[in-house]
This record gives C-alpha cells, structure tokens and sequence, in this order.
C-alpha cells in the first residue's frame, strides 16, 4: 500500500491532477493521497457522480448537456491522454499521446492482425495497462468487434478460465504478456479444460515483456491436443512512447526463432547463425516488421544505421510515436535523440532504450540497453540468465531478477542472481543456490558472481508483471530487498498521519538513535584505551605465547563487561577433538578476534592478514602470542603462510584461518581460499567450523562507531579429511576433489549458523 502511494503520488504530482476519480471500496486509501498531492481539489466515487448526474435537473431548451458544457471541439493534434510508464526503472514518466497518435496505433494493428467485425476478442488485461486498454478495448471498440471480459484476478487465480473463456464464446484474439502463457503451461490442469475447443484462436499475442522461445514451444506443446495451433502464435514489440504496438509478424507463420553462436555474439555484437548442434546457441525471437506506416531502425551509438544481424540501438518513427514526456524536459531529450520533428509531415525519432538487431527484414530485440550485463568482455542478457535459474526446482518462475554491479577492481561487473524461493531450511537453501550457479554457469560458460535467495513477493514488478530490475537493484544494493511489508492496516495509519508528522518523526528518532551510538562510540573508545594500555604492558612480561594468549582472554572478560558485550558460545565441547586441529571461520569485521579469543580461549594460531599486525596495540598482541601473518598481495608469502601452517599441524599445534581473507560491509559468507583445507588434507588435521553471528553489526566495515549488540560463537562439529597424502597435487583428481569436499562442507556448516546469505 505504501508502495503504491508512493507511486500514485508521484504520478498525480506530475500530472498536476485536480480531481481525483475512484470507486467505493478504494476511496478512503485514495483520499489518504491527498496530503501528498498539492494540487488535488477532492477525490470523487464514480458511482456517486453518476449518481449526482442523473438526478440533476434537465437542461432548460436550447442549453448544451451538463456533460458537454464548456467542451470544444478536439482536433487529432490535442492531447487525449497521459500513459504513465516506468519500465523496470520504478520513475513514472506521462508519455504525451494525441488523439491523432491513439488512432494511428489502433488502425496500424488492426490491419497487421486483419481484424474483422466476425472476430471475437478475450481479454483479461486491466484497464490501466496499454496492452488491455488499447490494444484490447479502444481497438476492438474502433473495428467493432466483440470483446469477452474478466477480471485480471480471476485469470490470475485460474488461468483456466482465460482458456475456457475461447470455448465458450469462440474466442480469435487476445493479447497477454509472456508471463501468462508459461503460467496456463505449469498450473492449468488436463481436468480443468476438459473438453475446451482452442481451434478458434487465430492471433495469439504475445509481447509486453520479453518473449521467451521455450515458453512459445511449451505452450503448443501442452495445448496442441486442445486445437491450439502454433500457427497462431504473434510474438510482437511495442512500448508506451508508440502508442502500443512498433512490430508484428505475419499472420498465419508461426513465431520464427534464430539460433547465434553465443560466444561471436556476446563479445562482438555479431549474429552468426549457429550450427544444429551448437548447444551453447543463443535463441531470440523475431517480433516481425513494422506496422504500416511506421519505421524502424538499428544504429549504432552515433546513430549511424548497422549492417544486417549487427547488433545496435533500435529507434522507430511514425503517426503512433509521442512527442515526449509531460512536463519532463530531460527524460524527452533522451527518448528523441534528434530532437523534435521540425516539418509537417515529418516524426521524429525515437529511442527505444533497447538493443535489436535485424535479419531478413525481421526485428529481434536483445534486451534493454541499461540491463545488460558487461562482464569479461561479454555482453550478458538478464531475461537468459533468469530463464536458466528458473530451472532450478524450488526457484519461483518469473520471480528472478539478475544484474550487474560495477567491480572497480577487476574493471568488469558482477553478475547477480536474485531469485523468490519458498525454502527456509538453511542447508536446502545452500543447495539450491549451488543449483543455481551450476545451470547459469553450464549455460552461459560463466558463473554467477552471487545469487540472493529471498521470500516470495519481495522482487518489484510494473502493473503488467514485468519486473522492476533497476528497482530491485537499489534495493538490494540497500540491503532492503528481502525486508517483509508491514501488515495492510499499519501501512494505512502511517498514510493516515500525514508525510509531515511521519518524516519529522523519523528525523527525531534518527537523531536521537545517532546521539546514543555516538555516546556508546565514545565510551567504548575510552573504555578500551583504558584497557588495553595496561594489558598490553602486562603481556609483554610474560615469555611463553601460551601464556600471554590465556591471560589476554581473562583480561577480555573485564573489557567485554565493561562495554555490555554479551558472548554466547555454542558447541565448544567439539574442541576436545583429539589431536590438531584447523579452526575455520565466517570474516565479519576487525572485532572477529576478541570475542573468539573470550570465548574459545586461545588454544590455537591465528591466520591473520598483514594488515592487522600493522595495527598499534593489535599487531603486538597477535606478535607476543606467536600468530602467523601473511601478505595477500605476495603470492609467496601465501605459499610460505600454507608451509608454516602444515608445519604447526604436524607438531600438535591447532591454527584458526578465516577462510575468505577479507570482509565487507554487505552480509554474507564470501567465497573461501584453499589454503587451509589444502594443509587439512596435508596433515589430516579435522576441521572444525565456527560461525560467528553479531560482530559485523557490532563493527560493520566502512564505519567508526561500534553498536551495542551480544556475539554468539557456534563450533559444529569436526570434519574429517578421507586422504592424508603429505603433499596433496591439485593435478590428482581425488586430492583436488577432497579439498572442494572440505571447503563446501565447512562453507555450509558455517552458513548454517551465521545468518547470513552464501555469496
């Protein structure tokens, strides 16, 4: 609800609305609008206006009907309607379109689909969609053709009953986006369509979102014994700046696939036609030609047109396309990269924000310009990648979301799944992302950098369904994607009392929240000053690091008191485990090592970073208690780090490693190093996974002030390496494959109890 008035609000400020016309059962959530609208005068039911209307007294002779009082004649050039749109990107844009620009769509499509007074529409689109408002009910309404209607939630709920709907009334034609047909393919049931006639479906439209080959093959397939003919089926293009349509196919052809070399393609924006038995072939599907009248091309990024199956920008001109965004100068320079049309008879053109390239006379679009992914030099296709993680058993279809994020260090991006799931269980979830990686990286050649399992109805989507990538982007990039939504009526009393008294609200609470952390911020500086001074003095009178490192972790409960740090430990019989041992755990923050020194003693090496023991006071302390550093950036002095650790091991001595190297900011188990599970299975020293859950909120990376907040430490237990060669050879399969063994064993044990995400 919040979401919608968020959205609702920022249309009606844009359009300048006065008045605002609702039915019953929303008026009340409409009018709760109204603080946040400067220009909204009142908000009206419909039924009360009719109501209001009929009983008005009739017009003395001669006088002009209530309704038509003060109305003049229009002209094709006057502005009928503002189609709002935001595409993936969540900005609403009012999209200008004439009476003239309605007309010129409305008849264009009706001679690409040859409609027919004798034709019988079905729609289930809602009104405030274009595809069921234009498409459907103006078009149908202009050609006088017949239209069936229901409810988008009675489609939403059965999809049967859309097929159900072509049987009783004959249906021919009906338009839905690619969602739908792969949603009648997995829950339409043979009992609930039996004996439905399908055989009188001629136009089978399927566009508003990217069309998906396979969805096409497995709705012939699923409804060919019904009279379904894929004959039938319109693969079409359009968007909100052309009225509607931009492209459709022939009649009677059926959809035509075409299959590219993957590799050629992604890298250099070729479409080489692949082999039959090229299985890494990338398929896109043709949206036809352009609608008479209208012209479309494929340039480059000067705007200079590209040679057939070149990749490029598609841009189109025509009677149906605006002239621009309403009262948006900037997002109108943009669509109209040439700028306005200066001589009658002339359309401008306009910019598409997609990629297409051209093949036999046929339009096939690639995807959106601002959603392709750019990583190792090839281009990545989102509506692929999610169509691959939708394969995974437990993954919600039409619920993944997959972009790029910028990774300055390699000069590439990262390649981010985000995907619905129902799944808790934190090791079936582990298992399911790992299913995830393996059917993007078996199909693309790559892997996915993360994938972020989330719960159903976190990712955003437009009215029509089509997802919000952007959207989802900056709220993952936030770390809000997988918060749950208030309850409807909490949601309703924070509208209700008004964006000013909730916003000065938040500002006090803000403030006062940043009064107390840097208060707490300060207290644990002194505290600790106070602290470590003295200890550190004290440790460095003490000769055997054994020592040093068991009166450091009494002297920890004295400064862990002091700064109400509570420390829980779980599982720490496990360290009774007989012999060495390689101690592996999660890399939260720079506080890591003090609660794990409290709580487990100190009956191990720490593996630390060069960087820490550069640390004033830290540094000391690790060197007193004979820890190992090592240089990240010197591969030597990882080899020698490897050596030192084996050679700890074989003497009885157990280490402790943080497997990822480094931390962040964002929540996650990172991938893990080698390392140590290669001295693991040197030595045959066990594993024993620690996962720390608290201290990167305690101390997140990137800030300054400490929070208060309890730590809990969970030892699982022990895992066993099954070979103890001295010398494990990533060249022998079975020492190879045991290191995987060990690291994924312990990776999962770890996520089990972190609370947070794998990465």
């Amino acid at each position: 609800i919040e979401e919608y008035a968020a959205r609702q609000s920022a249309i009606l400020n844009n359009a300048e609305v006065c008045l605002l016309l609702t039915f019953r059962r929303a008026e009340a959530v409409a009018k709760l609008l109204r603080p946040r609208v400067r220009s909204l005068s009142a908000v009206v039911d419909a039924e009360k206006l009719i109501q209001a209307a009929d009983k008005a007294p009739p017009p003395s002779p001669g006088a002009l009907p209530l309704h038509v009082t003060g109305s003049r004649a229009r002209r094709g050039s006057d502005l009928a309607l503002l189609q709002y749109t935001s595409g993936s990107t969540g900005d609403p844009k009012g999209v200008m379109l004439t009476h003239a620009n309605l007309l010129a769509n409305i008849r264009a499509i009706g001679e690409a689909v040859q409609l027919r007074p004798d034709d019988v529409g079905i729609s289930w689109l809602p009104l405030y969609h274009d595809m069921g408002l234009i498409g459907a009910w103006l078009t149908l309404l202009h050609f006088g053709t017949p239209l069936a209607v229901m409810s988008p939630l009675a489609f939403l709920t059965r999809p049967e009953r859309w097929l159900q709907a072509f049987h009783k009334h004959r249906g021919t034609i009906s338009a839905a986006p690619n969602f739908a047909y792969e949603l009648c393919v997995r829950k339409i049931a043979d009992k609930d369509i039996q004996g439905v006639d399908l055989s009188s479906w001629r136009a089978a439209l399927n566009g508003a979102e990217p069309v998906n080959p396979e969805t096409l093959e497995r709705f012939r397939e699923r409804f060919a014994g019904y009279g379904f003919r894929r004959e039938a089926q319109l693969p079409v293009y359009g968007l909100a700046e052309a009225t509607l349509a931009v492209t459709v196919p022939p009649l009677n052809r059926g959809p035509l696939v075409d299959r590219v070399e993957r590799q050629t393609f992604t890298a250099e924006g070729r479409a080489v036609p692949a082999a039959l038995e090229d299985e890494t072939a990338i398929a896109f599907v043709s949206s036809g030609k352009a609608l008479a009248g209208h012209e479309v091309r494929i340039v480059d990024e000067i705007g200079n047109e590209v040679p057939d199956r070149a990749e490029g920008f598609l841009w189109f001109r025509g009677p149906s396309a605006t002239s621009g965004y309403y009262r948006n100068s900037k997002a109108t320079e943009t669509l109209l990269p040439r700028g306005p049309a200066t001589d009658p008879g002339e359309y401008a053109w306009i910019n598409t924000g997609d990629r297409a390239y051209r093949a036999d006379g046929e339009i096939y679009v690639t995807g959106r310009v601002k959603d392709i992914i750019i990583k190792g030099g090839r281009n990545l296709y989102p509506h692929e990648v999610e169509e691959l993680a939708a394969r995974a058993d437990g993954i919600r279809k039409g619920c993944i979301v997959a972009f790029g994020l910028t990774d300055e260090a390699t000069g590439t991006e990262k390649l981010v799944v985000v995907a619905e799931t129902r799944e808790r269980d934190m090791p079936r979830r582990a298992a399911l992302a790992s299913a995830v990686t393996d059917l993007v990286s078996r199909g693309l050649g790559l892997p996915p950098d993360r994938v972020e399992l989330i719960p159903p109805g976190s990712i955003p989507k437009t009215s029509s369904g089509k997802l919000r990538r952007e959207e989802t982007k900056q709220l993952y990039l936030a770390g809000t994607l997988s918060l749950s939504r208030a309850p409807a009526w909490l949601q309703i009393v924070r509208l209700g009392t008004g964006s000013t008294l909730r916003n000065l609200g938040r500002e006090i609470l803000a403030g006062v929240r940043r009064g107390l952390e840097i208060l707490y911020g300060l207290y644990f500086g002194v505290v600790f000053l106070l602290w470590i001074v003295p200890t550190w003095v004290m440790v460095q009178f003490i000769k055997d690091h054994k020592e040093a490192g068991r009166f450091t972790s009494s002297a920890l409960k004295v400064l862990f008191a002091l700064i109400a740090c509570r420390v829980r430990v779980v599982g720490k019989e496990y360290m009774e485990t007989p012999g060495a041992k390689i101690y592996a755990s999660n890399h939260t923050s720079y506080f890591d090592v003090l609660p794990l020194m409290l709580g487990l003693g100190v009956p191990y090496r720490f593996v630390a970073k060069m960087e820490v023991g550069g640390m004033p006071f830290i540094g000391a302390f690790l060197k007193r208690m004979g820890h190992l550093k090592f240089d990240r950036s010197d591969p030597q002095s990882r080899l020698r780090q490897a050596q030192e650790m084996e050679e700890f091991l074989r003497n009885g001595e157990s280490v402790f490693v943080f497997p990822e190297g480094t931390f962040a900011a964002e929540d996650g188990v990172r991938p893990f190093q080698l390392g140590a599970f290669k001295a693991a299975v040197a030595t045959g020293a066990p594993v024993i996974p620690v996962s720390l859950a608290g201290t990167r909120r305690f101390l997140r990376d990137g800030t300054y002030l400490p929070r208060p907040t309890s730590v809990t430490i969970t030892l699982s237990p022990p895992i066993f390496p099954s070979t103890t060669t001295n010398n494990p050879n990533p060249a022998d399969s079975s020492d190879w494959h045991e290191l995987i063994r060990l690291r994924d064993a312990t990776r999962a044990a770890i996520v089990r109890h972190a609370a947070e995400p794998l990465l």
